[in-house]
């Protein structure tokens, strides 16, 4: 597995042990992601929920993230992702934190130590199975490092309906959604109750319409093909990272 796009474009990503049941976010979506979002990404703070080995966070930095919170709690994913971040070089610009995901948005008090300031970005790929990408969102409606325009993107299974609105101590609207085979990329964009009035159901306030050709490729595909893509892509266990 390699990093798809930004500096670091091409260069290999260490796996976790064969034995740890992981989905990772292929290739093919995550190049789809960060086509929609590059435009936006220099200078940012960026947290990676359910970070397995790390390679949405990195990726992240590769387009010019400026800080990236890693959160995970599988100890022998911990090890990979360390070591990732070590060959790679970007320990100074990112704080790891080992702790179950959902016990740290009701008590963010140890991310609330790390983080210099709110995030423009949260991504979240929890184990599909669990079906906790709704609950999640739901608790990040009430995470105190948001900010207004802030964006939350879950990547989840189809099969798992997300609502079009949160609301807690921020208004999180759902402005987008993108289906790839059986995963789908859920984009949230988060307000404060005082602005709410007036927020449009649309595009949102970051440019929707700067897409490259190659995420309106995958788009396309993705909504008019029957292929099972996530099923079509995956690699074997052994060479696989989050």
């Amino acid at each position: 597995m390699r990093i798809v796009t930004g500096k670091f474009k091409g260069k290999e990503i260490l796996s976790p042990p064969s034995g740890i049941e992981l989905r990772p976010t292929s290739d093919k979506v995550r190049e789809a992601l960060f086509d929609r979002i590059r435009p936006f990404l220099k200078g940012t703070h960026f947290l990676d929920l359910y970070s397995g080995s790390g390679a949405v966070g990195i990726e992240a930095l590769s387009e010019g993230a400026e800080f990236v919170a890693f959160v995970e709690k599988n100890p022998l994913s911990l090890r990979t992702l360390k070591k990732n971040l070590a060959i790679f070089g970007v320990k100074k610009f990112v704080t790891v934190i080992k702790k179950d995901v959902l016990l740290l948005l009701k008590n963010p008090q140890k991310i609330i130590e790390r983080a210099e300031k709110p995030f423009d970005f949260v991504f979240l790929d929890p184990p599909f199975p669990e079906k906790i990408a709704g609950r999640t969102v739901e608790l990040l409606a009430d995470f105190p490092l948001l900010k207004e325009g802030s964006w939350v993107i879950a990547e989840h299974w189809r099969v798992e309906n997300l609502k079009d609105t949160y609301q807690g101590r921020w208004i999180l609207k759902r402005i987008k959604e993108r289906r790839y085979g059986k995963v789908v990329l859920t984009y949230y964009e988060v307000h404060s109750p005082g602005s709410a009035e007036g927020i449009e159901t649309s595009e949102g306030s970051k440019d929707f319409r700067i897409e490259s050709d190659t995420e309106k490729e995958n788009t396309e595909e993705a909504e008019v093909s029957d292929v099972d893509a996530f099923e079509a892509e995956k690699e074997p266990q052994e060479k696989i990272a989050k």
